[in-house]
């Protein structure tokens, strides 16, 4: 038996390693997610133990996608400094464990994930962790057999910029450069464990970035504006805010929020786009 806590508490076995690892690496809690680094580590990626784990427990994280790539003066999103260095794994399906569908691409059988398995973010460079089939990439430091009888192992591939891996990088640290996620360090044994195993183990010390999506905005009052007679949605959207002391335009994430008289009745508009005969 493994002498690594996290491996013998969320992946004692091949067959619990074969199930997260062909669901995409979709952790559901900080705990599996150091516990998957944990075993990437000792699958041939050894500098994983050296990097923070950030897991993304987000259910809107495809607004992420949806920022625009250019600004209007042409410059492009770029890795913001010391923003989420890290090793990122990502949530990928919600609390009832169904697939979240915007994250997944429209391609084959419509069940290939848009994000890769994880992404190592470093200062100026994306590197990429995603399984292939061996047959596809015979030589591999790491694959299994499956059930079934297919193989799968593990890759990692760079992606310089320009390249799709690196600009939804830079689009997910730009939610983080502007605060508007949370990001809490929780330890990643729940409390139980830790005394179990005692508070001065090094598992017990062991802290995990946890990312949430900070909660819908409420107006506070009306005072000194305009009393309206209802509340409205504004949905999310990204805008280019100009900064003149510093002459550039930085990609700012509006949420999605209420406007107008708090304590007014919420007006829920229906609209109609097309009428066929």
């Amino acid at each position: 038996m493994s002498s690594d806590l996290f491996l013998t508490k969320y992946i004692p076995d091949l067959d619990s390693w074969a199930q997260i690892f062909l669901s995409g690496l979709s952790p559901h809690s900080p705990g599996e997610a150091e516990a998957i680094k944990h075993e990437l580590a000792s699958s041939g990626f050894p500098d994983l133990l050296k990097m923070e784990t950030w897991y993304w427990d987000a259910e809107r994280i495809q607004e992420a996608m949806s920022i625009p790539v250019e600004s209007p003066k042409g410059k492009t999103v770029e890795l913001p400094k010391n923003v989420g260095i890290g090793f990122h794994l990502f949530r990928k399906t919600d609390k009832k464990g169904k697939d979240i569908d915007a994250l997944y691409a429209d391609v084959e059988d419509g069940t290939s994930s848009v994000l890769p398995m994880a992404m190592i973010i470093k200062p100026n460079s994306v590197e990429i962790i995603h399984h292939v089939d061996k047959k596809d990439i015979p030589r591999l430091p790491f694959y299994f057999k499956t059930s079934n009888g297919r193989e799968y192992g593990l890759i990692q591939t760079s992606a310089p910029k320009g390249d799709p891996w690196f600009i939804l990088a830079a689009k997910m640290t730009c939610f983080l450069n502007q605060k508007l996620a949370d990001v809490k360090k929780v330890k990643a044994l729940p409390r139980p464990d830790r005394r179990r195993i005692g508070k001065s183990s090094s598992e017990s010390q062991t802290e995990v970035n946890l990312v949430r999506w900070r909660k819908v905005r409420y107006e506070s009052d009306g005072k000194g504006k305009i009393l309206r007679d209802k509340r409205w949605w504004v949905m999310g959207h990204c805008r280019w805010q100009w900064y003149p002391s510093e002459g550039v335009h930085r990609l700012i994430w509006i949420d999605t929020h209420i406007r107008g008289n708090p304590n007014a009745p919420l007006h829920e508009k229906t609209r109609i786009n097309k009428v066929v005969d």
